[in-house]
């Protein structure tokens, strides 16, 4: 049996579980005389004398009553002071905020509290709600894959995540030759008829975020691994790569077999021979014959991998003066192997 000290001079008899067994008002002195009773003086002179047996058969258990012996009068001052058990108060409400105070409710004592969702808004517009108190996964795609923001900044509640400009993925457009010079009004170098802006720049952003029709597999123009990306032909998802150097004087079986073995790491797989239309794609017709692949570090007379349709002993080649010829299949002539990369935001594979 427990004794609690309440305000005003109350005692309240109480057992291990906070139960109330009995209490008393204005109480004077209390005096505890065995573990089987108790003297309680209240009221004006009254005495009282408590039995463990009047109140549900509970012994008064040493540890948990007050040690006090002598005079009972003295037990006024010790009702007064906190040496009692506290007394049994119903908890106060509880205020629950969020870190910037802009939510803020009251929580009755012994109340439960379920946190609302939170409103998700793009640009304003409400378009959903997610979980509180939960990590919150942005996913960005372009529609097929992946996207890689240039930049994502948090103030407040405000998200803003800056994207990579759109890629142009048009082909309803032939690529300019390159061709700037204009021998007379109508010619090619006249009109430069095709698309982007220019035989090396793109209309708008590859994925590296720069108009470099040509870079590197990592968006550069260092060209570490000789390995040059042509962006004019991406169409979203995949684009086209050749190597940037030259394997000279062989046969065009030599050359088919040894496009397709190719391996540069991590591009292990994959490698071919150009058809002849991925060869005058990247002949610039404004340049010397020599410099006429513009990036590339390319010998003339490239094997394609085309049969002449009129000598099947024949194949196409391109030359260093931006033709299209026949020659024996047995014949030396030089090549570059082509790849088709697959994109997936900055990362080709």
């Amino acid at each position: 049996m427990n004794i609690i000290k309440q305000t005003g001079g109350n005692v309240v008899l109480a057992d291990a579980a906070g139960n109330i067994l009995k209490s008393f008002v204005n109480v004077n002195a209390l005096d505890i005389v065995s573990n089987n009773e108790i003297i309680i003086k209240y009221g004006f002179n009254q005495w009282h004398s408590l039995f463990a047996s009047q109140i549900d058969n509970t012994e008064v258990e040493p540890a948990s009553a007050i040690p006090f012996s002598g005079d009972a009068y003295a037990l006024a001052a010790l009702l007064s002071s906190d040496f009692f058990y506290p007394s049994i108060a119903v908890c106060a409400d509880a205020q629950v905020d969020n870190s910037d105070a802009s939510y803020s409710v009251l929580i009755a004592s012994g109340g439960s509290l379920i946190l609302p969702d939170s409103d998700v808004e793009v640009n304003s517009n409400l378009e959903g709600q997610i979980v509180s108190v939960e990590t919150i996964d942005i996913q960005l795609t372009d529609g097929v894959s992946s996207v890689t923001p240039n930049s994502v900044n948090i103030v407040g509640n405000t998200v803003t995540i800056e994207v990579p400009a759109a890629v142009s993925r048009t082909t309803a457009q032939l690529m300019k030759t390159g061709q700037t010079t204009s021998y007379r009004t109508g010619d090619d170098g006249d009109l430069e008829a095709g698309r982007n802006v220019s035989f090396t720049t793109l209309a708008e952003n590859n994925v590296f975020g720069n108009t470099n029709r040509f870079t590197d597999e990592l968006g550069t123009q260092t060209y570490t691994k000789n390995i040059v990306i042509d962006w004019s032909t991406y169409n979203g998802s995949t684009v086209l790569g050749y190597r940037r150097t030259t394997t000279i004087n062989t046969t065009w079986t030599v050359a088919i077999d040894g496009a397709l073995v190719v391996s540069i790491a991590p591009f292990t797989s994959g490698w071919r021979l150009p058809n002849v239309r991925e060869l005058f794609n990247i002949m610039n017709y404004e340049l010397l014959n020599a410099t006429i692949y513009g990036p590339f570090n390319i010998s003339a007379n490239l094997w394609s991998s085309n049969t002449n349709i009129n000598s099947s002993t024949q194949a196409l080649y391109t030359n260093s003066g931006g033709q299209i010829l026949t020659n024996a299949k047995g014949s030396s002539l030089n090549y570059i192997p082509c790849r088709t990369f697959t994109v997936t935001g900055t990362t080709l594979s």
